[in-house]
């Protein structure tokens, strides 16, 4: 047991120092291929409202920027029902199999496989779960396996994280997982009200209403309901109630981390109020989006 303690750690030295199973990014040998202008569609939840696009058909700031592509990829078509399109994206975004970047033809960053963090990976995770893309999501998960549990940029996952490859992969034999996971996404909740508390600038919940919204539509569990009761009931007012105008405090983080002052999509935070807010009720655990969509 001991020598097997030792190969672990000298495994992990091993990543820590060469990331052997990440390639190194590749030179991006074009220009940078940031639009000057760049092309707007409409979601279906809030048609009023473009998301930006480059001329990849990819999500990016109104700038043209796509250091944040990837994430708002996976929260933009699990909110939006498209396959197609998602399918378009990821073929961009999967540069080798089972490794993504967030933003392929952009400079520095955003096209380094190294640097692409959990950040950007778990949305990705959640969306091809809704989908059912086994094979892309098998990849990643083989990938991630082989990394002893590291993410591309090394960091490692949390338990919330295996919970969220559960239910992706839905690997229905493994439920009695998702009540130890579901506690720690309490914890979670819990954690991101309490920090949230003390920053009203602080309104990144991106990840975490992600997964809380596949918690309640993919083999829910009652701590997974509860996590969300405690993060639409107790997640602190901050500056989008008080410089936007907006009424609850989860409608103000994600219209003011979203805003299109900012460069942002705004139809994305009020997509994710919205999906939320449909679950502000007692839970069903027989009757899920999942399960109506595949």
């Amino acid at each position: 047991m001991r020598r097997i303690g030792y190969l672990y750690i000298a495994l992990l030295l091993v990543q820590y120092i060469l990331n052997p199973l990440v390639p190194m990014p590749k030179s991006i040998t074009h220009e940078d291929r940031r639009p000057q202008s760049v092309v707007s569609i409409n979601t279906a939840s809030a048609p009023s409202l473009p998301v930006h696009t480059d001329d990849l058909g990819l999500i990016v700031q109104s700038d043209g920027d796509g250091g944040d592509t990837a994430q708002r990829t996976g929260m933009y078509y699990y909110l939006n029902n498209d396959a197609e399109g998602f399918q378009k994206a990821l073929d961009h975004l999967e540069i080798h199999p089972g490794i993504y970047v967030r933003h392929p033809s952009q400079d520095g960053f955003r096209s380094d496989p190294r640097r692409f963090s959990r950040d950007q990976q778990r949305p990705l995770i959640i969306a091809m779960g809704k989908y059912g893309m086994q094979a892309r999501l098998w990849r990643m998960t083989l990938g991630h396996i082989a990394r002893l549990g590291k993410y591309q940029n090394l960091d490692f996952i949390s338990p919330v994280g295996v919970g969220e490859y559960v239910r992706a992969l839905d690997l229905k034999i493994l439920y009695p997982l998702l009540l130890v996971t579901d506690a720690c996404l309490v914890l979670s909740s819990l954690h991101l009200v309490s920090v949230a508390s003390i920053d009203p600038n602080d309104v990144d919940d991106n990840n975490h209403a992600m997964t809380l919204l596949q918690a309640q539509e993919a083999m829910p569990t009652p701590a997974g309901w509860f996590a969300l009761k405690i993060y639409l009931g107790l997640r602190p007012k901050n500056l989008g109630n008080s410089n936007l105008g907006k009424k609850d405090a989860v409608d103000g983080a994600f219209a003011w981390y979203h805003r299109s002052e900012n460069g942002g999509n705004p139809s994305i935070g009020e997509a994710m109020y919205e999906a939320l807010m449909e679950h502000d009720s007692e839970p069903d655990y027989e009757h899920t989006r999942f399960a109506s969509e595949q």
